[in-house]
């Protein structure tokens, strides 16, 4: 037994390891792939990424940015899918100001349903990129894990992830919710190093893991205030003094830049503005059905000020515009279900019960031990770090009164299961029944295939 410990801990042994966990991920991904009928937003986000390629123009799905919808597009290059179908939808959508979710959802079901477009095997390709990422994850929870505890704590991490039933579920659709996993996974760390060591190498990495980030999910706007969170109680408990601050500050306005840049390339350099409307507010009110009286007067006006003011800077448009239509989105509600309830306004308590639900007992264990010693301030600074970032994610989401399923606190996993071997490191006396958990999460995703999206499981996960 000790001789299998030593190898696992090897560099040969963990490499053996860490290749068998990702081939039994990429396997399962692409059988369900296969497997699961499309989802009501995978047409929208695959039609559009084709028409951003072929295109080269970003008017539909403006809600989501490019990034991830370009990445699982990129192989219907070689398939050449017909647009003749979407002509009609596609010239209702070209006003700027109109939210064209209706023509969008109309285009992906002509597009991936209309002859001669072949649904299955756009379909098949499109979730293929997706679950390159999810491997992509997979891999940045290994390494960023084994940095910090070394080659047993970097597989332990991994195979939490890879044994998620919610990354099974969402690993292998045409969703944006892998790549803002990736991006705030990357950022987090990214920002950890850099305020551990200033340099311009970590600063510029910085920069493109949150432009990476920004660029694959709007919910990730999120980053700035809890980077700004991070920052702050870093240099506090740090005793920076007063010039540390500015000097960091000064980077993070850099980071924040490049950031742009990634960002800005996403949507090919696109340099035209909003165009120039005489009055905003009302036009926007008017094109989208919106009851007239929804803003009062004195909005209208400081908005029409502001819009008229700023409009040529708000460059890539399509950004800023999605940006809005998400902040309205979560600020208006939208119908969802919880115990038994619906409601179009949400719940604050939705994301913790969904959370509690949906994640393996095994995992609650450990993050369980984790919470324990975080809160008892016992964890090194990569822990309080880490875990005041997945803390502070959560608590923004339980704000939001668009509640709509677990995948939309998905980034908070990774960023937990790189700090959970801290647990192994202060506890050595459970690691019989860190094994033991280990052992029953497996067991549990094996027999339940290949239905390991939906998990109904004999330990009482929810599905």
């Amino acid at each position: 037994m000790k001789r299998f410990r030593d190898y696992i801990k090897s560099n040969r042994g963990t490499a053996i390891v860490v290749t068998l966990l990702l081939v039994f991920q990429f396997c399962t991904l692409i059988y369900l792939s296969k497997a699961d009928s499309q989802t009501i937003d995978e047409g929208v986000h695959l039609s559009a990424g084709y028409t951003y390629l072929v295109k080269h123009d970003y008017r539909l799905n403006t809600e989501h940015p490019p990034l991830v919808k370009l990445l699982c597009a990129l192989p219907l290059l070689k398939i050449h899918p017909s647009l003749n179908s979407i002509s009609d939808l596609w010239d209702a959508s070209s006003n700027f100001y109109y939210d064209s979710v209706r023509e969008s959802y109309g285009i992906a079901e002509r597009f991936l349903y209309d002859a001669p477009n072949n649904a299955s095997l756009m379909l098949f390709w499109g979730r293929f990129s997706n679950i390159i990422l999810t491997l992509l994850l997979g891999l940045s929870v290994f390494f960023i894990s084994r940095r910090f505890w070394g080659n047993v704590g970097g597989l332990l991490s991994l195979t939490l992830f890879v044994f998620d039933p919610n990354v099974i579920g969402h690993g292998h659709l045409v969703t944006t919710d892998i790549g803002a996993s990736i991006g705030y996974l990357l950022t987090i760390y990214c920002l950890y190093r850099y305020l551990n060591k200033r340099s311009w190498s970590n600063l510029l990495w910085l920069g493109l893991s949150l432009g990476v980030a920004l660029a694959a999910k709007f919910t990730m706007l999120m980053l700035l205030p809890i980077g700004g969170l991070l920052i702050l109680l870093k240099l506090t408990f740090d005793s920076q003094k007063f010039v540390v601050f500015l000097k960091v500050i000064g980077g993070a306005i850099a980071a924040l830049f490049i950031a742009w840049l990634v960002i800005w390339s996403t949507y090919g350099y696109e340099t035209k503005p909003a165009p120039v409307v005489d009055d905003y507010t009302t036009t926007i009110l008017t094109l989208n059905n919106y009851p007239a009286d929804w803003l009062p007067q004195s909005t209208k006006d400081s908005s029409n000020h502001l819009l008229s003011t700023a409009r040529p800077l708000l460059i890539p448009r399509e950004f800023f515009k999605g940006s809005f239509q998400v902040v309205s989105h979560v600020n208006g509600g939208h119908s969802s279900f919880l115990l038994g309830e619906t409601s179009d306004k949400g719940w604050w308590y939705y994301f913790p019960v969904v959370f509690l639900f949906k994640t393996p007992i095994a995992t609650l264990f450990l993050l369980a031990l984790l919470a324990y010693l975080y809160f008892r301030r016992r964890g090194s600074g990569a822990v309080w770090f880490f875990g005041t970032a997945a803390v502070a994610y959560l608590l923004i989401a339980m704000m939001s009164k668009a509640d709509l399923g677990i995948r939309h606190v998905l980034p908070i996993f990774p960023v937990l299961y790189v700090v959970v071997p801290y647990v192994l490191l202060s506890m050595k006396k459970i690691r019989l029944a860190v094994t033991i958990a280990l052992v029953l999460l497996v067991a549990e995703v094996v027999f339940a295939f290949p239905y390991s999206n939906i998990l109904f499981s004999v330990f009482g996960l929810g599905n």
